[in-house]
């Protein structure tokens, strides 16, 4: 099924294209590549037709010496049949972009058997072969089935459309030529000629460049002089400038992307490793196989991010303002580390263009790596603390945390209570917290984080004067919750441990799945019956279905369920319908009030016609000389009573029009030995059914 997939993957991406430049004065394009010992040939059918005739005739090559007029066939063969290249295909699908050319009618055969169309339907696969069929497409189909033949000589070679003719002599000169087996078209078969002391030359590979971004390194050569010569081309890399492995598994093509860079080839790798070296080369590769001479090579190295972090574990004060600062080293990937310097400042002032703090060095002389501690013995009433570590090379540094201490006043204020918030539909976030019982508060910091067993990060920019802050955050993201704390600080910047957490969800802004309508239709009773698939949301509340008879009307609410009572079907008993059309649609919520639409379509409902009149008789009256017709009236919405006389079975003949109270009419213009019959119409704004008497002989 694997195989069938990427079948219908490839025809379903047909983009226009040719593969192989072809001259149209042949019948079947030949070219040659001189090796010197052998001389190998490909030659590439003008049309889709040709190759599928090909498949009953067969290819045969010929070869004379040059001035001779008598061919010699050197090789004849056949596309192989398409068991091999149905069994082929398991381990390469591109044979069967060739494959398909040929053998399309084998394959219409297979994709219309029970078990693949079973296959297709379990994985949701529609596919019609018919469509394929077009000229045009077929074209398409061709030219990309050649693409794959140039750059594969075991598929080459399996089409029929390769030959390596190693039976040749020295200082000889041939003439080539490919007809097809019975002939057809050798009227136009191209002629090549080939002398044995000429051999192929391939060109060389010019301007290969490297251009790097991060882990990333981009290629361009110059193809201006291979076009013709190259079908693709190999890249390749080492680690050491020796020994050297392929980057890409298949070719890399030339396409044409605009006139800037019409004669550039393109191409990209990841380095593995940073801080190293690799060496690049390529080769261009014809279609006969044979590689082309390497370009230059070029060297790229990735500079590694610094990955040492530094952490200041603690900063002690003493009673004669002594501070003594300690720090940990992370140190993931050994990266050497030249030395520290403590630095220190006491108030956090910001340079107006990086906008980061003004620091100073208090160490005299960079510290050894192995050092994890220094004594300030000239600390200032505030203190603001870091340590940064420095690599080999330059612009390698990592600054730890910042650490604030004085000389005075070393008691931190309380950790504030009474966190708590709401996020509102638009994400903005409202915190509120009781305010600090020490008169010496100076404000608060706030920190967020998205999972409350990580760090707590500070997202308030400044301290803040009031026990309130708002944020905003984003809702399409793929964490729901979000954890916040809050730290008071006092005038000596003093910092309390952090708050209590809260907790807050972000409002889900998600409309649930829509639910399926899987059928409307009315029932003998010609009452609507509706089935269909709930939302399959797993935070579906409630099902709402509503219900209007004109196209502009209102919609009209009929029934509203709620988990754990949802249903799938419902028969509309609440109103009789008159011919028009119905709509229904169905409103999906989830727990947060988010709703999907699903509109069933328009069905146009049957005309009901209820009883107007009941109990109809026809009664003959000889003395007076006419026929009694009377009724009961059922219904008070009749507008009109129409009274319609058929005569010997003739057409029916309007004999009077009366009042909706009326109940009977007396017809005194009858006849001796004639039958009649009467059909009485109700006019109404509701559909009333028509009533046709007994039929009565006078």
């Amino acid at each position: 099924m694997k195989r069938i997939k990427f079948i219908i993957f490839f025809l379903c991406s047909l983009c226009v294209g040719s593969a192989v430049a072809q001259s149209g004065d042949y019948s079947i394009d030949l070219y040659v590549y001189n090796a010197g010992n052998y001389v190998a040939l490909r030659w590439y059918p003008q049309n889709a037709d040709i190759l599928r005739h090909a498949k009953e005739s067969g290819f045969v090559v010929q070869r004379r010496a040059a001035g001779s007029s008598v061919w010699s066939d050197i090789f004849s063969g056949k596309p192989a049949p398409y068991e091999k290249f149905d069994a082929m295909s398991e381990n390469n699908d591109q044979y069967m972009m060739i494959g398909f050319i040929l053998y399309q009618e084998e394959l219409e055969k297979k994709f219309s058997t029970d078990s693949i169309k079973a296959q297709m339907k379990a994985d949701s696969i529609q596919f019609d072969m018919s469509q394929y069929k077009d000229p045009k497409i077929q074209d398409y189909l061709y030219k990309l089935g050649l693409v794959t033949c140039e750059f594969n000589l075991e598929i080459a070679q399996a089409v029929c459309l390769y030959y390596k003719d190693e039976k040749v002599t020295p200082h000889v000169t041939y003439d080539y030529r490919v007809l097809l087996g019975d002939g057809k078209y050798a009227e136009k078969a191209k002629v090549v000629r080939v002398d044995m002391d000429n051999l192929s030359q391939l060109p060389p590979l010019k301007g290969f460049e490297s251009e790097t971004a991060g882990e990333m390194v981009r290629f361009k050569w110059s193809v201006a002089d291979n076009k013709r010569s190259y079908s693709g081309y190999i890249l390749e890399r080492s680690a050491d400038g020796v020994k050297y492995s392929r980057v890409n598994e298949d070719p890399i093509v030339y396409t044409y992307t605009g006139e800037s860079s019409k004669d550039l080839c393109l191409a990209g790798d990841s380095l593995p490793e940073c801080d190293k070296t690799y060496h690049y080369r390529i080769c261009g590769i014809t279609p006969f196989g044979v590689n082309g001479p390497y370009s230059n090579v070029v060297k790229v190295s990735n500079e590694c991010e610094y990955l040492v972090e530094v952490k200041i574990d603690d900063v002690n004060v003493n009673e004669k303002n002594v501070g003594e600062i300690k720090w940990t080293v992370a140190n993931p990937k050994n990266q050497a580390i030249r030395g520290f310097h403590v630095q220190r400042v006491d108030k956090m002032n910001f340079d107006a263009k990086t906008k980061s703090p003004i620091f100073q060095n208090i160490t005299p002389k960079m510290l050894s790596s192995k050092t994890r501690s220094y004594k300030d013995k000239n600390t200032h009433l505030t203190n603001y603390y870091r340590v940064v570590a420095y690599g080999e090379k330059d612009g390698q540094r990592s600054v730890s945390n910042v650490v604030f201490r004085h000389q005075v006043d070393s008691i931190p204020p309380s950790a504030p209570t009474g966190l708590s918030g709401t996020i509102d539909s638009t994400g903005v976030v409202r915190l509120t917290w009781n305010k600090n019982p020490e008169s010496d508060v100076m404000g608060y910091r706030v920190f967020r984080a998205n999972n409350p067993n990580v760090d707590f990060l500070s997202c308030s920019d400044t301290i803040l004067p009031k026990n309130s802050f708002s944020d905003t955050l984003s809702l399409g993201t793929l964490t729901n919750d979000v954890y916040y704390k809050v730290m008071a600080i006092d005038l000596n910047y003093n910092q309390s441990s952090l708050s209590g957490m809260a907790h807050l969800v972000k409002p889900d802004t998600i409309a649930p799945a829509k639910a399926v309508f899987t059928n409307i239709k009315q029932n003998e009773k010609n009452l609507f019956v509706l089935k269909w698939i709930n939302s399959s949301s797993s935070d579906l509340q409630r099902v709402e279905l509503y219900r209007k008879t004109t196209e502009q009307g209102e919609w009209k609410r009929l029934m509203s369920w709620s988990r754990p009572n949802l249903v799938e079907e419902f028969t509309d008993t609440t109103t009789t319908f008159k011919g028009e059309k119905v709509f229904y649609n169905l409103v999906s919520y989830d727990a947060s009030n988010n709703q999907s639409i699903t509109e069933g379509v328009p069905v146009k409902s049957h005309v009901v016609r209820t009883d107007g009149i009941t109990d109809v008789r026809v009664e003959k009256n000889y003395k007076k000389g006419g026929i009694l017709i009377s009724w009961k009236n059922a219904s008070n919405l009749i507008d009109a009573i129409h009274v319609f006389k058929i005569e010997d079975g003739s057409a029916p003949k309007l004999i009077g029009s009366f009042p909706p109270e009326r109940t009977s009419f007396f017809d005194d213009n009858v006849f001796k030995g004639k039958r009649y019959k009467y059909l009485i119409q109700l006019k109404s704004s509701t559909p009333m059914k028509a009533v046709y008497t007994t039929e009565v002989a006078f």
